[in-house]
């Protein structure tokens, strides 16, 4: 299948075995084959997590926090901006309050602070008298702030999960990090907010009983769920024990606030929470608050009870409704500077009025929509500050390396990165970057690839289909929604729904048989797939219920016009 759909995608089958069953093809797509690792992933089970104390420093860390905690001494969670490092730090304030310690908190401005630990912030804290420091997504990169922390007598531990470096923060009391070399905790891929539930679950493990240590664990295991997915860690190991369990607990949060960000969410009581209600209504409205306001917003959700609960909720709905007016508004015009750039191997842009905490998101959708490398930069007093976003075959960190000259800093991941860029340097940078870019991907037009799982025929469009899908989820980053091919299918009675006319809804019919579908974000296809054309789709399978009636209904991602 060489020719390119209309997403100019080029589709890749994972399984065309005859003799494997659909849940075999589906579970070997994953990488899981053998009985014992096929019998974990369909049954992740909360009692078969590991043991915390298997991390190194863990009996450390709740040593000092039990000693302080005795001596009434004054404990500082230090916490990121993003849902991650929020959740990360509400589970810890939360639990260290019902143990009696004397605890409080801070978080870094997007803005104002930056990411991690800064002096201004370690002087501040030593000023109202903190004895100890336990930073939650952050830290492991702050040798100097650490190293300062310690001058000024106060301990610090550290729990993180980020590219541990070459330098790494020594003088702390006691550093978690799965990711450490002379760490031997068996599941390396926790993320932050999975690193402060294994230090809860140590603490708990210490001071409640063995009858009390399950229910008093799981209240926490929907906070780790929220980070988890919102920092897409890997829902394999124990991040998928944590979500499928924390799935389950959302419906039943002890936490107030977060009853009612569901409310307003529209998550109704008797629909089950999957990971996409995380990802694409709980997750946006807790990082707006960091991304325009203030994070201690969202926090202050999970901490609040009674009419503060509410009140919380409804302000992360008016930000987040702002976030998405601004979003589209900086989409627009992002969108009409980069139209000039189709010739050029990566997308670059750039306006003094973009707001910082957006750039990310419009990279992300860019390079998305545009098929390319994309850098989303906002223009401050004396330098831009950009965001990196990209397709898996271009490496963003070693493109950013390659122009270091020009950078004041740069880091992040071969999919995504971030930098600063001093003024001065700007037109040398962009130029550098193309001619990178064209040097790497070379003239002909690169296509990035669909990977299908397997094709379906229409018989095999059915319920029990659905069925041995969903023994997979909880579905997210390396665990994705299976994707099928349905060849042969002709489209009716489409129309454009939703805000903006932005979706494509309508009928397939699939030999004699017609399906509901629904193409998200894919309004201005409209007129390339005209009623009754033959077209091969690229969707997922749902069921859709409607006044007690369940039907299929698949969820097309991509279009192809049938070459059969």
């Amino acid at each position: 299948m060489n020719d390119v759909s209309l997403l100019g995608k080029r589709w890749r089958i994972l399984s065309a075995d005859p003799g494997l069953t659909l849940l075999e093809k589906l579970l070997i797509n994953r990488g899981i084959e053998d009985d014992d690792a096929v019998t974990q992933y369909l049954n992740p089970d909360f009692n078969k997590m590991y043991d915390p104390y298997l991390m190194h420093d863990m009996d450390k860390a709740v040593g000092i926090i039990k000693e302080a905690i005795k001596n009434d001494e004054k404990i500082v969670i230090y916490g990121d901006y993003d849902v991650d490092g929020i959740t990360g730090t509400a589970i810890l304030v939360l639990l260290l309050q019902s143990l009696g310690a004397q605890v409080s908190y801070r978080l870094p401005h997007r803005v104002e602070d930056g990411y991690g630990l800064t002096e201004k912030k370690i002087e501040e804290m030593a000023d109202v008298g903190t004895n100890l420091i336990i930073t939650t997504d952050c830290g492991i990169a702050c040798h100097n702030e650490v190293k300062l922390a310690k001058k000024l007598g106060m301990k610090v531990i550290i729990t993180d999960h980020h590219t541990v470096p070459e330098q790494i923060p020594e003088e702390a009391d006691a550093i978690l990090h799965p990711k450490k070399t002379n760490c031997s905790y068996p599941f390396s891929e926790l993320t932050g907010a999975g690193v402060a539930f294994k230090l809860a679950d140590a603490l708990i493990k210490e001071f409640k009983s063995v009858s009390e240590y399950e229910n008093e664990l799981r209240k926490y295991i929907d906070l780790a769920t929220l980070g988890t997915v919102a920092d897409l860690g890997p829902l394999v190991g124990e991040n998928r024990i944590i979500v499928k369990e924390g799935l389950r607990q959302i419906k039943n949060t002890n936490w107030e606030g977060l009853k009612h960000l569901q409310e307003i969410c529209g998550i109704r009581d008797n629909e089950d929470v999957h990971t996409n209600h995380v990802s694409y209504r709980l997750s946006p409205r807790l990082n707006a608050a960091g991304r325009l306001e203030s994070a201690y917003i969202a926090l202050q959700l999970f901490l609040s009870d009674g009419e503060s609960a509410m009140a919380k909720a409804q302000k992360l709905e008016t930000i987040n409704k702002e976030r998405q007016r601004l979003t589209e508004l900086i989409m627009k015009e992002a969108e009409h500077i980069v139209k000039k750039q189709k010739r050029e191997k990566i997308l670059i842009a750039y306006h003094p009025s973009w707001h910082p905490g957006l750039i990310g998101i419009i990279a992300g959708r860019l390079a998305s929509r545009m098929s390319k490398p994309t850098i989303i930069m906002e223009e401050r007093a004396d330098a831009y500050v950009g965001s990196a976003r990209g397709p898996e075959y271009f490496n963003l960190v070693d493109a950013l390396g390659n122009n270091s000259k020009y950078l004041e800093n740069f880091g992040g991941h071969v999919q995504a990165a971030g930098f600063t860029l001093p003024k001065e340097n700007k037109d040398q940078f962009i130029h550098s970057m193309q001619v990178h870019a064209r040097e790497m991907l070379g003239e002909e037009e690169v296509h990035p690839e669909l990977e299908i799982d397997a094709e379906l025929t229409y018989k095999e469009i059915n319920n029990n289909t659905v069925e041995q899908i969903n023994r997979l989820r909880p579905f997210g980053m390396k665990n994705n929604r299976p994707v099928f091919l349905i060849k042969g299918v002709y489209l009716q009675n489409m129309r454009r729904v939703g805000h903006e006319r932005k979706h494509l809804l309508g009928k397939a019919r699939i030999d004699t048989n017609d399906f509901k579908f629904i193409a998200f974000n894919m309004g201005d296809k409209h007129k390339q797939v005209p009623e009754f054309t033959r077209v091969d789709l690229a969707c997922h399978l749902d069921i859709s219920t409607y006044n007690g009636r369940n039907d299929i209904e698949l969820h097309v991602i991509d279009f192809k016009i049938s070459q059969d």
